[in-house]
């Protein structure tokens, strides 16, 4: 069910994307990615499809999401065991703006 909204979330992002894509000034990876479609429309043996554009950019976003909870988890568990180095920021490199 998660996968599916996720799914047609970004289907609706790359509409928006697509009806107001500039070729000459890409924003983002769906943008790169329509316009080699576009390139790519007449060979048959293109990877550059509709379903590959939503699949590989939903692989990218649980890839980063996957990296961010794997970081969290780890500074969670390193606070645990080793509760002294949650002793604050530390002070801040002399300097002009410090002095």
């Amino acid at each position: 069910r998660l996968l599916g909204r996720m799914r047609s979330f970004i289907a609706r992002r790359v509409r928006e994307n697509a009806r107001s894509l500039d070729p000459q000034s890409p924003r983002d990876f769906i943008d790169a990615f329509l316009i080699q479609m576009e390139k790519e429309k007449d060979d048959p043996n293109s990877e550059f499809t509709m379903e590959n554009l939503e699949l590989t950019t939903l692989n990218l976003f649980f890839a980063g999401t996957e990296t961010v909870s794997s970081t969290l988890r780890f500074g969670l568990l390193f606070l645990m065991k080793h509760p002294h180095v949650e002793g604050g920021t530390p002070d801040p490199i002399p300097g002009p703006q410090t002095q």
